[in-house]
Parts: C-alpha cells; structure tokens; sequence
C-alpha cells in the first residue's frame, strides 16, 4: 500500500487519504513514526556533542536559502560556531543566508562580536567555549 502521496516531499510529508478510524490509520500511524525514529537514528544517535552537531541537520546550505524563521539561522550558526565552522558564521554575520523574515540585527550584531572571541579561544583551547571552572 502506498503510504506517501506523489506530492510529499522531505520538508512536508504528506498521505495518500484521509483516514476516520483507528483501524484504518494504523499503517499511517505506523509509518509517521518509523520515518521519524529513522530521522533519529540518522541525525540525532551521536556518541558526543561535537559530532551531532557537526551531522546537525542545517535547512539551506549556503547559498541556499534558510528557512522563514530567522531565529532558526541563529542556531545554525551557533551549532556551526561550535564545531569551528567560521566560515559558516561568518556568510551568518554578512547576511549571505536569504530568508523570508530578516535575521535580526541586534542578533547578527552580537554574534559578528562573538566571532573574534571564539577564534581566540579557538586557536588557544581548540573550543569556543569558555574554559570549565
């Protein structure tokens, strides 16, 4: 049985029919979350910090366009910043990333303030990341 419509996409899946009872959504149930365990065990079954973000799943690679929110830019560019993607931060800091909503200011500001203290603390620890206590 055809699960998917023709249609669906990796950013929208979408079903074949609607279905009105649970005996006959049981395979779609079943289905939905098999395609979302698989999602999982690809991108999130990571033995550390550094190499799931490093496989993090980014919406639009530069050039390509980022998603319509642009909080989620910001995070991208935080993951990236952590597994010393600078290059990425810096496309993040330039306003390389096309998106439907602007990426906000203040936001691009304070991570283009961020970025020299990172590579130094990059180039001295290997790590953005303030040194633990």
């Amino acid at each position: 049985m055809a699960i998917l419509s023709p249609d669906a996409h990796n950013h929208a899946m979408i079903y074949q029919k609607l279905v009105h009872t649970l005996p006959d959504a049981e395979a779609y149930i079943r289905d939905f979350f098999e395609r979302g365990l698989d999602l999982v065990e690809r991108y999130f079954s990571n033995p550390d910090e550094k190499e799931f973000l490093t496989n993090y799943p980014i919406y639009g690679e530069f050039p390509e366009p980022c998603s319509m929110y642009s909080y989620e830019g910001l995070g991208d560019c935080i993951a990236r910043a952590v597994v010393l993607d600078f290059e990425y931060v810096e496309h993040f800091i330039n306003g390389d990333f096309p998106t439907v909503r602007p990426i906000n200011e203040e936001r691009r500001d304070r991570v283009a303030q961020w970025l020299p203290i990172w590579k130094e603390r990059a180039a001295e620890t290997g790590s953005i990341l303030p040194p633990k206590k």
